[in-house]
């Protein structure tokens, strides 16, 4: 079954309209910004007053993320502020409260997620028993790797997590926005973008959203974690592991960006077959564990969330089960930290750059974008820190942490900076000093606002983590302006 989109149309008030609006959403059901950004949800868009009775705070909010125009969206702000009288907790519960999300006609099918940015792009889609559009439902993505169709990855999980509880909601990409190390620079933010516009049709629990893979769907999972592990509470990889190059330098530093993404890693033991010479260890098998053992070494020193195990199974797997069941459920039953905790990122492309409350907003040079990359390093010099410093000046970097009142982030080869606030982050009441690269780029009263927060929670299509200040810092500005500062040469 493939699911399209639903009507973009208003319901009407008659009882005729709304039944035809139903028994359309059961024909058809969609995603994709193909339709307006704000797109179709089974709620009716509501005017400031209908009937000479003025329209209560949740109808103004339920309007405000229907409406796909950007100067309505502006207008309704205004008027949710009126009506909340300024309240900005009073907003807060109304977003995520908000019901937008159309009942689906079918348990499993292909959800179109089409967009500008993600192209004709779909997931294969499992919904759990008695699916409720009113309830958020954990989420576990599933990536099947290359040649394999998105369809295999949620036959996988399926038989991987047959005993555990829980009603999940189960997506597999396609490999048109699946993450890799190697991809064109423009197609980096396919992923995100897919993921908001699936956010739009299964009400998701966007604090448990779980990457899954087994084989090479799980490279394909250990990528997607490493590039976006804001949007991950945890990662599950079975025979698997990141395949990039130069690996004992890159590991390092990009496993580092999963210090707050509880892992569970496991992969098998190579077969113990006798050929002339001794025991065969070549082929897949090998080479993910030789890769697995080096992560789960620095996981181990670097005190990572990893657990690690190499595991010895019968051919029917029941070995391997029984260990998913222990452990994997531990990681399913993870919540994604809400707080703004001290973060770091080493990416490569644009569409990379988000740690979630700080996300860069350009970058300073064009990203690296050579396939391969050959580093042939001086027999005086130290190989391994050689080659990390070649792959460091070719990377991005964002770390930010919160220590009381005062920001501080760093970054490399990014033009700027938006740091999103919300309640709890900071003492609002007092100042907020921001320090960017050893610079003070800020130091005043940070207001939280309700235009703000609707306008995060309508770009993200996140009703969870809601933001209400955002600061916008331009780091290309100051580096001219230390430029011209300079002393002129001859």
């Amino acid at each position: 079954m493939f699911f399209t989109k639903p009507p973009s149309a208003c319901l009407a008030t008659s009882a005729i309209s709304c039944v035809a609006f139903l028994l359309s959403a059961f024909v058809a059901f969609a995603g994709a910004t193909n339709a307006p950004a704000g797109g179709a949800v089974n709620q009716m868009p509501l005017s400031v007053v209908d009937g000479g009775e003025a329209t209560s705070l949740s109808d103004l909010v339920c309007e405000y993320f229907q409406t796909s125009d950007e100067a309505n969206r502006a207008r309704l702000a205004s008027l949710i502020e009126s009506s909340a009288k300024g309240d900005l907790l009073a907003v807060a519960r109304a977003v995520r409260d908000v019901q937008l999300w159309p009942a689906l006609p079918h348990a499993s099918g292909v959800l179109d997620v089409s967009s500008p940015l993600t192209n004709e792009a779909t997931f294969a889609l499992e919904l759990p028993d008695g699916y409720d559009p009113a309830q958020r439902y954990p989420v576990i993505v599933c990536f099947a790797g290359r040649p394999f169709a998105p369809s295999v990855a949620i036959d996988q999980a399926k038989q991987t997590f047959r005993g555990i509880e829980g009603d999940y909601v189960l997506l597999a990409p396609d490999d048109t926005v699946s993450p890799a190390f190697h991809m064109p620079p423009e197609t980096s933010g396919r992923f995100v973008a897919a993921m908001r516009q699936a956010r739009r049709i299964v009400h998701m629990d966007t604090d448990r959203v779980f990457a899954f893979g087994e084989g090479k769907g799980a490279d394909s999972a250990w990528m997607a974690a490493i590039a976006h592990p804001d949007l991950f509470a945890g990662l599950i990889a079975l025979d698997g592991y990141p395949k990039v190059p130069y690996p004992e330098q890159l590991y390092p530093l990009l496993i580092e960006n999963l210090r707050s993404t509880p892992v569970f890693m496991s992969w098998r033991r190579p077969p113990e077959s006798v050929v002339p010479g001794g025991m065969n260890r070549t082929g897949r098998i090998s080479r993910t564990e030789a890769h697995c053992r080096v992560i789960a070494e620095l996981a181990d020193r670097l005190a990572l969330p990893f657990t690690a195990h190499r595991v010895s199974v019968t051919d029917d797997g029941d070995g391997l089960s029984a260990l998913i069941l222990r452990d994997a459920a531990a990681i399913l039953h993870h919540k994604r930290d809400s707080s703004p905790h001290p973060q770091h990122k080493w990416f490569r492309y644009p569409g990379q750059g988000s740690m979630g409350w700080v996300r860069h907003t350009g970058f300073r040079i064009p990203p690296w974008q050579a396939e391969q990359l050959s580093i042939v390093a001086s027999p005086t010099v130290d190989y391994n820190e050689f080659v990390t410093g070649v792959i460091k000046s070719k990377l991005a970097h964002l770390s930010a942490r919160i220590d009381g009142q005062t920001i501080t982030i760093d970054t490399r080869r990014c033009d700027g900076v938006d740091v999103f606030l919300e309640e709890g982050a900071v003492d609002f009441d007092k100042p907020v000093t921001i320090i960017c690269n050893g610079r003070r780029r800020c130091e005043k009263l940070l207001e939280p606002s309700i235009a703000t927060l609707l306008a995060a929670a309508y770009d993200n299509w996140e009703f969870q983590r809601l933001w209400s200040v955002r600061v916008s810092l331009s780091i290309r500005a100051d580096m001219k302006t230390k430029r011209a500062d300079r002393p002129a040469t001859k």
